[in-house]
């Protein structure tokens, strides 16, 4: 018997554990092994939000973005602001 479990999105599971752990560790960008620095979820949720306000006011849904930041600790939240703003 195979049981199905309700499909959630990452975007769904971020705003969960923002709400029920908002100072749990979401990311921890190391750069070289000694310097690194850490995203809250509620720190990953509020910037993902705002990114995606900045990208609703000026693209629609379904419209497309290039994502040009360094990978590490701007792609994270940059990624999931699309994701939010309904942007590919």
């Amino acid at each position: 018997m195979t049981m199905t479990v309700p499909a959630a999105t990452l975007l769904t599971r971020v705003r969960d554990h923002a709400a029920r752990r908002p100072s749990a560790q979401a990311c921890v960008f190391a750069a070289d092994g000694t310097d690194h620095r850490e995203l809250t979820y509620a720190q990953l949720d509020a910037t993902t939000l705002a990114i995606a306000a900045g990208l609703r006011s000026r693209l629609s849904p379904g419209d497309r973005a290039l994502l040009l930041v360094p990978e590490g600790q701007d792609f994270v939240p940059a990624f999931l602001g699309c994701l939010r703003a309904g942007v590919v």
